[in-house]
Formats: C-alpha cells, sequence, structure tokens
C-alpha cells in the first residue's frame, strides 16, 4: 500500500508541475489533460487511505497540502472510492460514505441526471438500514429533482422531510425550520401559490422566534412572503397590498437595526417595498377614476 501511495504521489507531483508548464506555455490542451491525470492520481490515494481513516479525510482533501479537493479533483476521488467500495454491504460505513459523496461532487458538478439514480439507490439504502437518516437523503434527491425540473416529485419528497422533521424535532428546530424554508420554495416552482402562502405565513414568525427579526433567513422569508402575497399584482386587494407594504417595512426596519444599512439585502427590501408601494398607488389611482398623479 505504502509503495503504491509513494509512486502516485510522486505521478501525480509530475502531473502537477507539468500542468504549471504547459499553462505557462499556452498549450491548454495538454494542461488540461494533465490535470485529468493529476486528479486520478489524487483520486487514487484519496481512495485508499480512506479505508483507514476514520474520518475519511482523505476523501476531502489533499493529504499532501490539506486543501479541499474541488471541481473534477473532488468527483475524481468520488468516483474511485465508489468503485472501491461499490460491492461492500449497504451498512458498510465506507460504502455509505461512498455513495453519499458521489452523489455530492455529482451535484456539484452539475451532473444532476447521473447524479439521481446514486441518490435514489441511497434512500432505498436509508430507507432499510438508517431510517433516522432518512430525512436528510430524502432532501437531497429532492434538490436532484428540482435541478431537473422534476418539481411534482421535489414537492412530495419535501413534503415527507418537513413532516418527518417536525414530528422528530419539533416546528422549531433549526432543521425543522430549514426543511419548511425548502418546502416554502418547491410549492413556488410547483405553481402552489396559495399552500406557499400559507407555509410562508407560518414559517416568517418562527423564524423571527428562533433566529431573530434580522437574521438573513428570517429576512429572505419575509421577503418571500411579501413577493408571494402580490404576486397577481394589480388583481390584488388594497388590503393584502398593505400587509405586503407592513411585512416588508418590519423587515427593512429590522435589517437596519441589525447594521445592515449599506447592506445589499437592505438594498433589495427598500426596492421591493417601492415596487409595493407602487401597486397600492395604482389602486388608489384606479380608485380615483385615473386622477391620481
Amino acid at each position: 500500500h505504502y509503495l503504491t501511495v509513494a509512486r502516485v504521489t510522486k505521478a501525480a507531483r509530475h502531473f502537477s508541475e507539468g500542468v504549471q508548464l504547459f499553462r505557462g506555455l499556452g498549450d491548454a490542451q495538454t494542461a488540461a489533460w494533465l490535470r485529468g491525470r493529476l486528479a486520478f492520481a489524487q483520486a487514487t490515494v484519496a481512495a485508499r487511505d480512506g479505508a483507514r481513516s476514520e474520518r475519511f479525510q482523505p476523501w476531502f482533501a489533499c493529504r499532501a497540502c490539506g486543501d479541499d479537493f474541488r471541481g473534477v479533483g473532488r468527483l475524481a476521488v468520488a468516483r474511485e472510492a465508489w468503485r472501491v467500495y461499490n460491492g461492500l454491504h449497504p451498512t458498510d460505513l465506507h460504502r455509505v460514505f461512498a455513495m453519499n459523496n458521489l452523489g455530492d461532487a455529482l451535484g456539484a458538478m452539475g451532473l444532476h441526471r447521473e447524479c439521481l439514480p446514486v441518490r435514489e439507490d441511497e434512500l432505498a439504502v436509508g430507507r432499510v438500514h438508517f431510517p433516522n437518516h432518512t430525512p436528510q437523503i430524502e432532501a437531497n434527491l429532492a434538490r436532484c429533482h428540482t435541478q431537473l425540473g422534476n418539481y411534482a416529485e421535489a414537492l412530495s419528497l419535501r413534503r415527507r422531510v418537513v413532516a418527518a422533521l417536525q414530528k422528530r424535532e419539533g416546528p422549531l428546530s433549526r432543521m425543522s425550520l430549514e426543511a419548511a424554508r425548502h418546502l416554502a420554495n418547491a410549492l413556488g416552482d410547483a405553481a402552489e401559490t396559495e399552500e406557499q402562502r400559507a407555509v410562508l405565513k407560518q414559517l416568517w414568525p418562527r423564524l423571527r422566534r428562533a433566529l431573530g427579526d434580522a437574521h438573513a433567513t428570517t429576512l429572505s422569508c419575509g421577503a418571500k412572503l411579501a413577493h408571494a402575497l402580490v404576486e397577481r399584482g394589480h388583481a390584488c386587494s388594497d388590503s393584502v397590498i398593505a400587509e405586503a407594504e407592513d411585512i416588508l417595512w418590519e423587515c427593512l426596519e429590522a435589517a437596519r437595526a441589525g447594521g445592515a444599512d449599506d447592506d445589499v439585502t437592505a438594498d433589495a427590501l427598500e426596492k421591493s417595498l417601492e415596487e409595493t408601494r407602487r401597486l397600492y398607488l395604482a389602486e388608489e389611482a384606479d380608485d380615483d377614476g385615473g386622477k391620481f398623479i
């Protein structure tokens, strides 16, 4: 094992030096090929070292420099680890981590169609052997379906995740709140506007209580709620527009009180508030027979 690691590590060093050399010479094609060989060399070492590390750190970071694997290198390590451990029993931790790592790496590279069967297999194993981890696995699968435009499948999974976490952790736990936030997004993707409003109306006060009024997640939820309320634009009633304006004003005041006067969040809230006010003023103009200027 150590002889193999020494050889591969030496090869990786040569590949790394070659990438720098050919990049400097302007030969991008050869540099790209060498990067691929470097990633494979790192993957070989990482996959083998992963079997000897309880924390699986070699799967995620270079043993030489300590930097996390990224991009093609990360995916190469994940593929090699999965090739090595795929044949083990489904409950073996090396196989479990290798499957999860492969799914994460494929998703990070935007290879969602290839990632889908990995996540589905992961869920099938999780439901049988690791039921406590099923909500997280379902959330990963839902993310994959969302990226592929399968909004109905993603929504069904998000509903199950919220129900399971609220039952197990309680509605005010961080995990439950995060799951509810993703559910609201899934409802928006699936054009379930009425239910999305209901979820956001329930979620926003819970986030204020759990995270505080000025927390970025709280502010984002408030802004989404306001947007969902006035999504129909001029078809909204005066009371609904006023409600959305009040929500945005509360969020803006909280952002400023939290020191976000020059922050992008405060600027975005101000812009949303102006747009909502324009809707309200337009409604007043219509009520006055178009005389409002």
